[in-house]
């Protein structure tokens, strides 16, 4: 449902000829949306690991031939972790090798074009994506050089005070929040495999930047990425890398503490709930 303007009429937005009911969404729903999404990625990859852009209808083109790096990049990161899934859940199943192939060739693509291709292009969210990829998934064993070189670019990248550069330049702007705590994670997978003390030592120094100098509710940029991060933590606090126990602990109360609070900010089609044009979702101002 969408209102063009305050002043106009509900319109409805109808896809594939068929008007979809409001249904509740329960497992089954995003076990379904996830196969849809799965086989539309796999649409869109092609033979040499890269994707296409997004398609426009209109034009019949896609908007960029390939797709963004990081776009690229976590695609290949969602599908990775899409054949982690279907190994446990359904190992027989048809859709396993398919997952399994996209990353594959989505990793082998990327990593070339990062190894090989100027460096002042490389996207470091996109490093990050890919150093994670590979680290968190067995079926991609035997990249580990890759890896590696890619963790590399990623430790270069850092700054005295725990923060990482957006480029490689010694004067390129620090990182958002968001690809910060991208980079921070993928540091903290790698050594959850490795035992790196480098990746170590940054993973924590950049941890410590992110809850040292953001508000709770600025946290919200990086939270996907923080709340993986905060699992990993207790395996930096082991090697002496980390926090203490305790630390840990109060940082993951922070987090479910902020999960709450952004449950109350859930606006539900409901006239006396939430504006005539808002049918659902986030209400975001604070």
């Amino acid at each position: 449902l969408v209102r063009p303007w305050l002043d106009q009429p509900v319109a409805e937005l109808v896809r594939g000829h068929r008007i979809e009911p409001a249904t509740p969404v329960d497992d089954a729903v995003v076990k379904e949306m996830a196969r849809q999404l799965a086989t539309n990625l796999t649409q869109r990859q092609r033979y040499d690991g890269s994707l296409r852009g997004t398609y426009l209808p209109s034009a019949d083109k896609y908007d960029s031939p390939p797709a963004p790096l990081k776009d690229q990049a976590l695609a290949t990161y969602a599908m990775s972790r899409r054949a982690t899934w279907l190994t446990r859940v359904d190992p027989e199943g048809p859709e396993l090798a398919v997952a399994k192939e996209f990353s594959r060739r989505g990793v082998d693509h990327l990593a070339r074009l990062m190894l090989t291709g100027p460096q002042q292009e490389t996207d470091p969210a996109a490093v990050a994506l890919v150093v994670m990829t590979i680290a968190q998934s067995p079926h991609l064993h035997g990249r580990q050089q890759q890896r590696d070189a890619l963790a590399q670019q990623l430790l270069n990248l850092r700054n005295e005070d725990g923060s990482f550069r957006s480029g490689f330049e010694k004067d390129a702007a620090a990182l958002n929040l968001h690809n910060h705590t991208l980079v921070v994670t993928a540091l903290a997978a790698l050594h959850g495999v490795t035992r790196d003390p480098a990746a170590a030592k940054a993973a924590e120094a950049g941890r410590e930047w992110i809850w040292n100098r953001h508000a709770d509710m600025q946290l919200v940029a990086a939270l996907p990425w923080l709340t993986m991060l905060e699992e990993l933590a207790p395996a930096l606090s082991r090697e002496g890398a980390g926090a203490d126990d305790s630390t840990v602990a109060d940082r993951r109360r922070q987090l479910l503490k902020l999960h709450d609070e952004l449950s109350l900010r859930v606006v539900w089609p409901d006239a006396s709930l939430s504006p005539g044009d808002v049918v659902g979702g986030l209400d975001m101002a604070w």
